[in-house]
């Protein structure tokens, strides 16, 4: 078996993953990176965020959609403590293996604020899917 992946576009900003309220306005995290990465071998896909600084934060959700323009749903379980502060930030991982084949999965980050209000990041969307081919062998 060889696995294949396939990373499908990095979808930032445009009118489906713009602001669209209050709740999705930014907030005291900088965010300086997102990616997404298909493991083919563990059939999962990684999910990786740096920030440059979290004022007033406690922590963050990874949420997952099948379109980038939701509906979004909490990938992790738990929420992912903050390990920032005011003046530097962290680098975050997340697993997520809660994925299907040959789907396509949008991803963004969801600051939890120390108040207990959340905002989403939906200008730092991030695609990826994870595709698995078989070659044929030969043995002759």
């Amino acid at each position: 078996m060889i696995a294949l992946v396939i990373l499908v576009g990095m979808c930032a900003g445009g009118a489906a993953s713009a602001s669209t309220g209050a709740e999705d306005d930014p907030t005291a995290v900088v965010l300086r990176e997102v990616r997404a990465t298909a493991i083919p071998g563990e059939r999962s896909i990684e999910v990786f965020w740096a920030t440059g600084s979290e004022a007033d934060v406690a922590g963050f959700n990874v949420m997952r959609g099948t379109s980038d323009a939701g509906p979004w749903e909490q990938a992790n379980e738990n929420a992912i403590i903050a390990v920032g502060d005011d003046m530097t930030g962290a680098e975050y991982t997340f697993v997520d293996a809660d994925v299907s084949l040959g789907i396509t999965y949008y991803y963004c980050i969801q600051e939890i604020m120390d108040s207990g209000d959340m905002y989403k990041y939906l200008d730092w969307v991030r695609s990826a899917i994870l595709y698995v081919c078989y070659l044929p062998l030969s043995l002759g």
